[in-house]
């Protein structure tokens, strides 16, 4: 049985390392939403360029591996008539939960979490309301989970982050009257702190981060760690900084122990976390970015200017307006020139520099080897 003093280490632990990881993840977020520059842009240099290969893959592979109707097919394991329509009626019951739950919006965000995060976590529930199961598909950030386990089926614990208002947290703690389930422990309710949302399940590259918080401030908020114990069949609610639970009793569903699932695409060799497609080719995009932006800064830096030689010209402030306003065609300009000087000289424009032809030889490099990472070939995005 974990001590509720190893349950407060570990949850700490955790927090400790979503930090650092969280930061990461909410980078790869706004990649994949073409919000690369976030909000270094500026009212004096708005030229940045972005080239988003993440969603480019994310949406080729998840259309390529999601089905647009998820059903199954059940067969049993004896051809007598019994076991023959026992299979059907299964069939018939899995393929209608998949309809009901819209199975395929839920496997495409899954998908979608696995490759830009690394991991997607799912939760198997009962609902109460619909009187059959759901499914919900939770963002990583709000799962922990025992990485020491060499496959998922060996974890020793699961972690959910729940965020409550202190209404719905009072709800909880509320005894019912005629229920025979256990409620929150008063001692322990009484040390709840509420406050802000927590900072470190915020995103941190979110440019509308600043909306949501004002909208979280009107609340106030507290942290519930759900704690799945499978070693020794245990469930509690634990609070920060508070080694008491909240809550102990047995597992919530007695025929799935562990209610949450997780899908990866790539394995990392460290742990049963999964790699992310954004962490593979992170700095090729970085560097496929800046490459972009240096070209298109370049390209308008090298459009002419036009220079005027005042000492030719009699009246260089009216020969100046003319000329810049002179933008349609058969617009004509009057010029008096001294000493019967040409217009060349009177009238030119400032040299352009050429881009140096390995810029196209290393943007060719950079896009061919981010391409052989995520294996997405131009025709799969429509390149003839």
């Amino acid at each position: 049985m974990f001590e509720p003093k190893v349950l407060k280490a570990i949850i700490e632990a955790h927090i400790t390392k979503a930090k650092r990881e969280h930061q990461t993840w909410d980078k790869w977020r706004a990649w994949y939403r073409s919000e690369f520059w976030g909000q270094t842009q500026s009212h004096d240099d708005p030229l940045y360029l972005e080239n988003n290969y993440l969603y480019a893959f994310a949406d080729t592979m998840v259309a390529s591996v999601t089905p647009p109707n998820p059903r199954v097919t059940c067969i049993g394991r004896r051809d007598d008539d019994e076991t023959v329509l026992a299979a059907q009626y299964r069939e018939a019951l899995i393929n209608d939960v998949l309809y009901r739950m819209e199975a395929h919006n839920l496997l495409w965000k899954m998908a979608t979490y696995a490759s830009i995060y690394g991991r997607a976590p799912l939760k198997s529930v009962w609902n109460f309301k619909l009187r059959r199961p759901d499914f919900i598909a939770l963002d990583p950030r709000y799962l922990f989970f025992d990485m020491s386990a060499s496959r998922w089926d060996d974890v020793r614990y699961c972690i959910e982050v729940t965020t409550l208002t202190k209404d719905e947290f009072f709800k909880r703690a509320k005894k019912k009257r005629g229920a025979k389930s256990k409620q929150y422990d008063p001692g322990v309710v009484k040390k709840a702190q509420f406050g802000s949302f927590p900072k470190w399940l915020q995103d941190s590259e979110d440019p509308t981060a600043s909306m949501n918080d004002d909208i979280r401030k009107v609340f106030e908020w507290v942290t519930v760690y759900e704690v799945y114990d499978f070693v020794n069949e245990n469930y509690y609610h634990m609070l920060e900084d508070v080694e008491d639970p909240l809550f102990m009793g047995d597992l919530p569903y007695v025929f799935v122990p562990n209610p949450f699932s997780i899908l990866t695409f790539n394995d990392n060799l460290l742990d049963i976390g999964g790699l992310s497609d954004s962490q593979l080719v992170e700095r090729q995009q970085r560097r496929l970015n800046e490459l972009d932006t240096l070209e298109l800064r370049h390209a308008q830096s090298s459009i002419p200017v036009t220079v005027i030689n005042e000492a030719l010209c009699d009246n260089p402030e009216d020969f100046v307006d003319q000329v810049s306003t002179a933008t349609s065609p058969g617009d004509v300009v009057r010029l008096h020139g001294r000493n019967a000087a040409p217009i060349t000289a009177i009238l030119g424009t400032t040299p352009t520099t050429t881009l140096s032809p390995e810029f196209a030889e290393i943007r060719d490099r950079i896009e061919a080897s981010i391409q052989f990472v995520l294996g997405i070939p131009e025709y799969a995005r429509g390149v003839a």
